[in-house]
């Protein structure tokens, strides 16, 4: 019982905390660019729209404009190189990073090229869901086994390779799965077993 307590509350923070950084971070930019519009606001001949000041409209509207302007600054190439080398020397440094990357990149639309390698670990006659970390040098592979219904909690196994299988899955599916203890595991896995 304790276990399945310690593993949901930390999936629940997992998956609150970045929202938790968005808001305070949404909050503070929100502060900081509204005081200094609003005497620019005062010489609006409309001080108010739908009940919110115009003040806090135009901190609102700034700042999606700058989110805006960042996301086509991140779409070119240089931003590109500066991202994936941010990404490889800190980034790729914290766990479970590369998964939650990989998860995010799908849900936007965005093809991921280095996500998690998902696969079937076999144990006690039975697969069960895994991703493989990495290979290491004598050929076995670093498994990791997600515990439903908190894929980011689990164990760490050194297994050969012959007692692992890789599957094709989208990560944002697989995770789904995991959460819902399995349901629709028959369709993701369908032809891969």
């Amino acid at each position: 019982m304790w276990q399945f307590v310690k593993t949901t509350a930390l999936g629940g923070v997992i998956f609150l905390l970045p929202a938790t950084v968005l808001a305070i971070l949404f909050r503070a930019a929100y502060n900081f660019i509204r005081k200094p519009l609003a005497p620019l606001a005062a010489l609006s001949p409309i001080q108010t729209l739908g009940g919110v000041g115009i003040a806090a409209l135009m901190a609102v509207v700034l700042i999606f404009s700058m989110c805006f302007l960042a996301g086509l600054f991140f779409r070119t190439a240089r931003a590109k190189r500066l991202l994936e080398k941010f990404d490889a020397q800190f980034l790729g440094k914290i766990p479970g990073y590369a998964v939650l990357r990989s998860l995010f990149s799908e849900m936007s639309g965005h093809q991921v090229e280095n996500g998690p390698n998902f696969a079937l670990a076999w144990f006690d006659e039975c697969w069960q869901p895994a991703m493989v970390i990495e290979e290491m040098e004598n050929g076995w592979l670093v498994v990791f086994v997600p515990q439903a219904p908190t894929p980011f909690s689990g164990d760490i196994f050194y297994m050969p390779p012959d007692r692992v299988k890789m599957i094709e899955v989208p990560s944002a599916m697989m995770l789904r799965s995991m959460a819902r203890f399995g349901v629709g595991s028959g369709t993701l896995l369908k032809d891969q077993l």
